[in-house]
């Protein structure tokens, strides 16, 4: 709640709230814990399946998805000038395919002062939580089994791995650091450790 109202009042313009877009930031975190805590404890005990896992988020999220993406389209069909609308079909297209912080990388700068013409702007970040989720159970499985002792560590590493090239390369290429899995992994891995130390503190306990 607090990550989404920051980002929203950034947007809004409210005074006070010029770097509400760190909402974003907070937003990864926790869905590394939260998501990330699930697949270890399925994975741990052995009874991850990544069909079960991806039936789970589509339920969970494609009802809502469905019902912004025709609503939009209602609306655009209704406001928008012809262009407008061959842009937006764009932007949909991106959004169905969990490839729009990519579109968006080419297309656009998040803090031009028309990024808030695009009407589908916040898919960006579900498409990078999407990628992430494609990889990261896939790795889980692959590091648990191999050694699940040195799981944390092997995650730490690549999470330093992610924050360091953000670090290296947000200068030169802020837009791509901005937008891309490679240099946003490390929020959604720092959550995963979080949940991964505590269900292994608890399990201990």
């Amino acid at each position: 709640c607090i990550a989404i109202t920051s980002v929203v009042l950034f947007h809004v313009g409210l005074h006070g709230f010029s770097g509400g877009f760190v909402g974003v930031d907070v937003f990864f975190v926790i869905s590394g814990y939260l998501i990330g805590g699930l697949i270890y404890r399925d994975v741990a005990v052995g009874t991850f399946s990544i069909l079960n896992f991806y039936q789970r988020r589509a339920k969970r999220i494609l009802p809502a998805f469905f019902a912004v993406m025709l609503a939009s389209y209602a609306l655009g069909f209704l406001l928008l000038s012809p262009e407008e609308l061959k842009s937006f079909c764009k932007q949909a297209l991106a959004a169905l395919t969990s490839t729009s912080n990519i579109y968006y990388w080419w297309a656009n700068d998040y803090f031009a002062a028309d990024a808030d013409l695009n009407a589908l702007l916040m898919t960006w970040s579900l498409a990078v939580e999407e990628q992430f989720y494609v990889f990261f159970p896939l790795l889980m499985l692959i590091l648990y089994r191999r050694s699940s002792r040195h799981l944390m560590a092997s995650i730490l590493m690549l999470s330093i791995a992610s924050f360091a090239a953000s670090w290296i390369l947000i200068q030169q290429y802020p837009t791509a650091v901005f937008y891309l899995l490679p240099t946003r992994a490390w929020e959604l891995g720092i959550g995963a450790m979080l949940a991964i130390r505590e269900m292994s503190s608890s399990s201990s306990n």
